[in-house]
C-alpha cells in the first residue's frame, strides 16, 4: 500500500506540479521567428500568417492547376524543415461585426460624397452593403485564419532562409506572409 502511494505522489508531482509543457519555452529572435526549448533540444520554428495568392483552381486546365500547386509546395518546402499548415474557423460575434461594418460604411459614404466618380470607392461601399445584407438575413460569419509553420533546427543559416521566405512568396507567388509574433502561438505548434 505504501509503494502505491508513493507513485501516486510521484505521478502527481511530475504531471500537475511540475508540468512538462512549462519546460518549453520560446522567444522571439526576429518577428514572426522563435527559438523555442523542448526539453534538451532548441528548434527554430517561424510562424506567418497566409493571404493573398488567390488563383480560382477550378478555372485552370489541369496542367495548370498542377503546376501551380507544384509552384506553391516548392515556395513552402524548406530544406531540413518541417511545414506544418493550421487553418482555424472559428464564428465572430455578429453584433461588433455589423457595428464595424456600419462604421465602416458611414466612412466610406462620406468619401463617395465628396468623390462621386470614384469607381473602386463605390464598388466597395456596394460590397459592403451587400455583407450586411446576408448577415442580417441570416448568414453567420466566420474568421478564418491560415497559419503556417516551419520548424527547423537551431542554426543560424536555417534563420535566415526562414526570414527571406517571406520575401519569396511575395515576388514568385503573389502571396503575403505576415509574422505573427505571440510566442505561445509558437508553443503550441512545437507541441502539437
Amino acid at each position: 500500500m505504501a509503494m502505491g502511494l508513493h507513485r501516486l505522489k510521484y505521478t502527481v508531482l511530475n504531471y500537475v506540479v511540475r508540468n512538462p509543457a512549462a519546460d518549453n519555452k520560446c522567444s522571439a529572435i526576429k518577428p514572426g521567428i522563435f527559438r523555442c526549448r523542448v526539453g534538451s533540444v532548441d528548434n527554430i520554428v517561424a510562424l506567418y500568417t497566409i493571404s493573398g495568392g488567390s488563383i480560382p483552381v477550378n478555372d485552370l486546365e489541369y496542367t495548370d492547376a498542377v503546376y501551380h500547386m507544384k509552384r506553391f509546395l516548392n515556395l513552402f518546402s524548406v530544406p531540413g524543415c518541417r511545414t506544418i499548415t493550421y487553418f482555424s474557423l472559428q464564428p465572430v460575434n455578429i453584433d461588433s461585426y455589423i457595428s464595424e461594418i456600419n462604421r465602416k460604411l458611414q466612412m466610406k459614404l462620406v468619401e463617395l460624397d465628396l468623390d462621386k466618380s470614384n469607381t473602386k470607392l463605390r464598388g466597395y461601399v456596394e460590397k459592403l452593403i451587400g455583407i450586411r445584407r446576408r448577415i442580417l438575413k441570416g448568414m453567420i460569419p466566420i474568421d478564418v485564419s491560415n497559419i503556417i509553420a516551419f520548424i527547423c533546427s537551431d542554426d543560424s543559416f536555417n534563420v535566415e532562409r526562414l526570414t527571406n521566405i517571406e520575401y519569396s512568396a511575395k515576388n514568385s507567388m503573389n502571396v503575403v506572409l505576415t509574422p505573427v509574433t505571440d510566442p505561445m502561438k509558437a508553443r503550441q505548434i512545437i507541441n502539437f
